[in-house]
């Protein structure tokens, strides 16, 4: 063989062995995590906007309308505080009762990691009291994980 092919051969070999490079913007170390975590250690605003992204993500995969004016009635009175959820809706609760096919197991995954997503924001927007941008994300989120649960729940 020629050196030149040689060469290339070898290149192309450690190119092909080398470790896929990630597009990801989240380190290492959380590439194993389900979809929806964050790195650890983010302030809470960005952690709230990286799940807000998710979630919108989920949303609009599930085919779900986006939330009308969530809790904003009334644009100049005060946002109440953000109330984490005291139980999540899951596709695990004996009410819920979606048929057992590929589209409703999606749809209740999705909706199971949209109100993961919501209590998280929820939990971080407590530590900003005062922050209407944040409990509006709360709340946003909340009726998001109302309408993915109810879907799942009801899917046939």
């Amino acid at each position: 063989m020629k050196p030149v092919a040689i060469a290339w051969l070898a290149v192309t070999l450690v190119a092909a062995c080398a470790e896929p490079r990630s597009t990801s913007v989240m380190p290492r170390s959380t590439q194993t995590q389900r979809p929806g975590q964050v790195m650890p250690g983010l302030d809470p605003k960005s952690e709230i906007a990286q799940l807000d992204q998710v979630l919108e993500a989920e949303r609009v995969k599930m085919g779900l309308p986006e939330p009308a004016n969530v809790g904003r009635s009334c644009p100049d009175c005060p946002l109440a505080p953000a109330e984490p959820f005291s139980n999540p809706p899951s596709s695990q609760d004996p009410v819920c009762r979606p048929a057992s096919n590929d589209a409703c197991r999606d749809s209740c995954t999705l909706s199971d990691s949209i109100c993961g997503n919501a209590q998280r924001i929820c939990t971080l927007a407590q530590q900003l009291p005062g922050d209407a941008w944040a409990a509006e994300k709360c709340t946003s989120g909340k009726a998001v994980c109302e309408a993915a649960h109810d879907k799942c729940c009801h899917c046939q």
